[in-house]
């Protein structure tokens, strides 16, 4: 299908779906960094290091995601032409 082609609200739609699915992965992240104590999950244990490893790869993944995802929000809507 021709990108000129595709509805703006079906490409905003579908970026609306990956902001969503990144704020409840943000959410999971949010609460293992909270739950991380509980779980006995200190950060200066060497056992622990790849929990914190992976925590921060999923956060730093959500925050460029969002920012994608807003730099594609702008650019739908600053050439759409409706």
């Amino acid at each position: 299908m021709n990108s000129q082609r595709i509805p703006v609200s079906h490409i905003t739609a579908r970026l609306d779906d990956v902001d969503e699915s990144l704020h409840h992965l943000r959410g999971v992240l949010h609460a293992l960094r909270f739950m991380s104590e509980d779980l006995q999950l200190v950060d200066d244990v060497p056992a622990n290091a790849a929990f914190w490893s992976v925590l921060a790869g999923g956060e730093a993944f959500v925050a460029n995601g969002l920012r994608a995802s807003g730099e594609a929000h702008a650019i739908v809507k600053r050439t759409a032409i409706c």
